[in-house]
């Protein structure tokens, strides 16, 4: 009897064994892409560059500017005073929400649906930066592409109820996500990078959208997958965290042949890694992160709300204890090869943005157990904020300038009718989110070399900055912003 009941139990075993290899099998297959050309074609046809990068700082002190800051003469004064705080890493991008990419890709015959803009050589860049003994990191927004998805239809995601699907009434914005063809030409983009002398290529907007009416929206993956669980019963459907999944492998592997680091911006929400955040996002950190060398959570005091996880603390105003919340739960949750650098908030939009904010961003960065920071300001308005972080480096040798008192922001009224601006302005931001709109701001605002606007969705992709001062083009028209 014991004998047979044994014989049993090794068969149970066998059978169990087989299902969970079987299991684990389709599993694999679901974080595979289905790319027009495989990683394997792309990268045969290439020889290795033979590049020196820079190694990543035993603690990272980062700052994000734009391709247009870098274009300009503020670069070098940023760079300047960067290096006296301290600061040892610069992050610029190479290609921002609007879609355009600051690399000559149009001598590139595979890259099809991206828009190209020169206003830099990408080499000349990395190369000041490296002047300057700092890290070159090229950020790169990914899904979200305001000009392609006006070119380019084809590449939207498409609404259950006819027609392609958008966050807002107003226009697309967001390309799929899942589509063989939008992710190639952003896998051909990081190789033509990894080409390049920079040393490391950050992903930012690597989700899927996660505001308007999500029920609506249909993704190229979940029809395909529709159509395969017809014919194989067997087939597992994939959810959105292995598609992100999946196109992170690519570009990891293309990453690894060019020898150049991988890192990716998450939203902040997705520290705690909630099912619900999970399934809308798509970034499933356990998942990304043997991919990525590094990964970002944009842990943001102004983004939560005020009684997140039933806070009885001033949320807003003091950061420290969110701050250190998310990071550890991040660290817990991330592949230990993968590093956990939090984007800072540096900008002023719902918070008391003085010295004391910033140092208890930096001590729960430092609590927490991570090994550095970056810091995001949309306009790149630094600063008052380098000023306290060469303090907080050096703060036997350096005082900053001390802080206004904090007073409680007047209310604002707003301009309900059209208002056509003149004459040429100065105008300064005084309130500041991160690539969200609409923007609150105090008068008319563009981006220092975007001074062209000629609609209101116009102006408000382009009002992202912190106190910087800017020049508008006469004869612009505003209306339904704030003002004081």
């Amino acid at each position: 009897m014991k004998k047979i009941i044994f014989s049993i139990l090794i068969i149970i075993a066998i059978i169990s064994s087989f299902c969970f290899v079987n299991f684990n099998n389709n599993k694999s297959q679901n974080i595979e892409t289905s790319l027009t050309e495989p990683i394997d074609s792309l990268l045969a046809v290439r020889t290795k560059p033979n590049i020196n990068r820079k190694a990543t700082p035993e603690f990272v002190q980062a700052i994000y500017l734009t391709a247009y800051t870098v274009a300009n003469n503020r670069f070098d004064i940023i760079l300047q005073k960067a290096k006296i705080a301290g600061i040892n890493t610069i992050v610029f991008d190479v290609k921002e929400m609007q879609g355009y990419v600051h690399l000559p890709i149009k001598d590139n015959p595979k890259i099809k649906y991206l828009s190209q803009e020169n206003i830099w050589d990408i080499e000349d860049i990395v190369k000041k930066i490296h002047s300057y003994d700092m890290v070159a990191v090229a950020r790169i927004v990914q899904f979200f592409n305001i000009e392609t998805a006006k070119k380019h239809t084809d590449l939207l995601i498409q609404n259950k109820e006819g027609g392609y699907w958008s966050e807002n009434s107003r226009r697309p914005m967001w390309l799929d996500p899942s589509n063989p063809e939008v992710q190639q030409d952003l896998i051909e983009l990081v190789d033509m990078l990894g080409q390049t002398n920079v040393d490391e290529i950050q992903l930012d907007y690597v989700r899927f959208p996660t505001e308007g009416r999500l029920s609506n929206a249909s993704f190229y993956f979940q029809r395909e997958d529709a159509i395969k669980a017809q014919t194989d019963s067997s087939y597992i459907k994939r959810e959105k965290k292995d598609i992100i999944t999946g196109f992170l492998k690519d570009l990891d592997e293309v990453c690894k042949f060019n020898e150049v680091r991988l890192t990716a911006d998450v939203f902040a929400i997705v520290a705690w890694q909630r099912n619900i955040d999970i399934r809308n996002t798509g970034q499933d950190i356990a998942m990304m992160t043997p991919y990525l060398s590094q990964f970002h959570p944009m842990i943001y005091s102004s983004h939560f709300n005020r009684d997140f996880n039933n806070r009885l603390d001033d949320i807003y105003n003091k950061p420290y204890s969110i701050v250190k919340e998310g990071l550890e739960l991040a660290i817990k949750k991330s592949d230990p090869n993968c590093l956990v650098i939090p984007y800072l908030q540096a900008f002023n939009w719902k918070v008391f943005y003085d010295k004391q904010y910033m140092f208890d961003q930096l001590r729960a960065t430092v609590d927490a157990g991570c090994k550095g920071y970056i810091l995001w300001n949309a306009g790149n308005a630094y600063d008052r904020t380098l000023n306290w972080i060469r303090e907080w480096n050096y703060p036997n040798e350096y005082q900053a300038p001390p802080d206004p008192p904090r007073i409680k922001k007047p209310k604002k009224d707003s301009l309900d009718k059209e208002t056509k601006v003149d004459s040429f302005n100065i105008a300064t931001i005084v309130d500041s989110t991160r690539d969200s709109l609409p923007i609150k701001i105090d008068s008319v605002f563009v981006e220092p070399e975007i001074v062209d606007i000629d609609s209101t969705d116009t102006l408000l992709e382009k009002a992202k900055a912190d106190s910087v001062e800017v020049e508008i083009k006469k004869g612009s028209s505003i209306k339904n912003l704030k003002r004081n």
